[in-house]
């Protein structure tokens, strides 16, 4: 059908019935593939960079287990602060997803 005046004046070339229908429903799946995304990174960092630098810290540095938790606790609260930064800055959504690669690689 043809959008009224009204749903043509927002831009999207959707009706209010079906901006209703889908926004709810795209929402939701986008919320949880960014949940799921963001479990995955945090499971390949506490598997894969925890998993090997755990060992190292504590055979080169002698290390306990206070100063490894020390150390988690800071890289969660910079990745809390990267986020609210980029999110903050309003920038882009694939210069955020570059920055984010550049981060997790460096």
């Amino acid at each position: 059908r043809l959008l009224s005046w009204r749903e043509h004046r927002w831009g999207n070339q959707l009706c209010d019935e079906c901006w209703e229908t889908w926004f709810r429903h795209h929402k939701r799946r986008t919320l949880l593939w960014c949940c799921g995304v963001a479990f995955l990174l945090e499971l390949s960092i506490n598997a894969g960079v925890l998993a090997t630098f755990q060992p190292l810290a504590v055979r080169k540095f002698g290390w306990g287990g206070g100063h490894i938790a020390t150390v988690n606790f800071l890289s969660a609260g910079a990745s809390i602060l990267v986020s609210l930064g980029s999110a903050h800055a309003r920038l882009p959504e694939w210069k955020q997803a570059f920055a984010a690669t550049a981060l997790y690689l460096g």
